[in-house]
């Protein structure tokens, strides 16, 4: 659950925490007043290199729609506060903004010259174009309608241009991206999450001001944008530092972590027994299953931090620890690993449930056991050179499969088992 938790709210949802209380307690933002005017520029310029480089073009036309709404939104409320009446263009907007945020968060990405980014494009033309329709005052029944609130009634400023059936469609869209991010852990998805709620919050606001007669809306709408804006950071930092197949560290990451250290640390170096026999035998997506059994367990692992250092084979890294210190927590997770069973798919079974299941002789399914062997090594406190761990963890791991597999080769402290 904590994982879960984290994976949801850090640390995109830091940055609406804060904007909110910019909203509540406005003196908070007098010491960046001077440069509140330019921070929508400085996000969007920012976000939209940082999407062209690193080809996200989803990031890309979600920055684009927040600055487009957010400028109609602005433009509306002068226009209004002159005496011009508009129809249902804000709430239009207010109905359009989390379909596209939705729609951006979960297509596929195509790049910025495919035509599948043409698409995207005139999509947006043609919301503008439909927005400036309805902006007319024919269209004000249609506003009415928009904006028609029972049980949101309390939750809403006065001129918020948001009625129940909007704040449902942003509840829906909502739920599907907590889904999606906490089962792929992906960072763009929290930030679309993230964006998301803080266009709703902005919209809920009403047209309200803050110091420097900055809207609350465009405020708000910067915040969704930065939200976004570390998204890509974040996912691309994931890029490099986490293995896809098993969620973990990867072998760069664990690099990194082992320059950091500069104490005492316990190394163990974890394979897979038989890996090799499992896929040619079986196939690689149970191999791939099998791969993702193991890096849950030793993720699980209390005290220790996880990494894929290449193919089969994993390092479990516990700063601050000794040998002695670990070797028991290894041994339970070891017996952990043995203890798994996988149930392997009948290579005639059909990948649906038949309304009539139908009798099949020959093939049959089977039970598949998995075991790994560790190797373990530490370094004292005044010891120097962190690689020379890693190679008496690797070399004691080398006697552990010699041995016999399935069991723990210590190269100093711990006695193997």
């Amino acid at each position: 659950m904590r994982r879960a938790l984290t994976t949801l709210l850090v640390p995109e949802g830091l940055i609406l925490l804060a904007a909110a209380a910019a909203i509540r307690w406005p003196l908070l933002l007098h010491p960046i007043e001077p440069a509140l005017p330019w921070l929508p520029a400085v996000v969007l310029v920012a976000g939209s290199v940082l999407a062209l480089r690193f080809r996200q073009s989803g990031v890309l036309f979600a920055l684009l729609a927040l600055a487009g709404a957010g400028g109609v939104l602005s433009w509306a409320a002068r226009a209004r506060m002159a005496g011009v009446e508009l129809g249902a263009l804000e709430p239009a907007v207010a109905i359009l903004l989390p379909l596209n945020l939705l729609a951006f968060a979960l297509l596929p990405e195509r790049g910025f010259t495919s035509a599948a980014a043409a698409r995207r494009v005139a999509a947006l033309v043609a919301q503008a174009a439909l927005v400036l329709v309805l902006a007319r005052p024919d269209q004000r029944p249609l506003a009415d309608l928009l904006t028609t609130r029972s049980f949101t009634e309390p939750l809403l400023a006065a001129d918020a241009p948001l009625g129940d059936a909007t704040v449902l469609l942003f509840a829906g869209a909502a739920i599907v991206l907590v889904i999606l991010t906490i089962r792929r852990a992906a960072p763009l998805l929290r930030g679309f999450l993230w964006a998301l709620a803080a266009v709703l919050v902005g919209l809920a606001a009403g047209a309200g001001r803050l110091p420097g007669d900055i809207p609350t809306v465009g405020l708000l709408f910067t915040a969704a944008g930065l939200a976004l804006v570390v998204a890509v950071i974040e996912s691309a930092h994931a890029l490099a530092f986490r293995d896809a197949l098993t969620g973990l560290a990867s072998r760069r990451a664990l690099d990194d972590a082992l320059r950091r250290l500069d104490g005492p640390f316990a190394m163990a170096m974890v394979d897979v027994d038989h890996f090799k026999s499992v896929n040619d035998t079986h196939g690689h997506e149970v191999g791939d299953q099998v791969l993702r059994m193991v890096a849950a367990q030793l993720d699980a692992v209390d005290g220790g931090r996880a990494f894929r250092y290449g193919g089969e084979e994993f390092a479990i890294l516990f700063a601050g620890r000794t040998a002695d210190d670990v070797v028991s927590v290894l041994e339970a997770t070891r017996a952990a690993v043995a203890a798994q069973r996988f149930t392997l798919r009948a290579a005639d079974r059909p990948r649906r449930r038949p309304r009539q299941p139908r009798r099949r002789g020959g093939t049959g399914t089977g039970q598949l056991g998995v075991t790994v062997s560790l190797g373990l090594a530490q370094r004292a406190a005044g010891d120097g050179d962190v690689q020379a761990v890693v190679q008496q963890a690797d070399a004691a791991l080398y006697r552990a499969k010699r041995a016999g597999r399935n069991r723990i080769e210590a190269a100093r402290a711990a006695r193997a088992r």
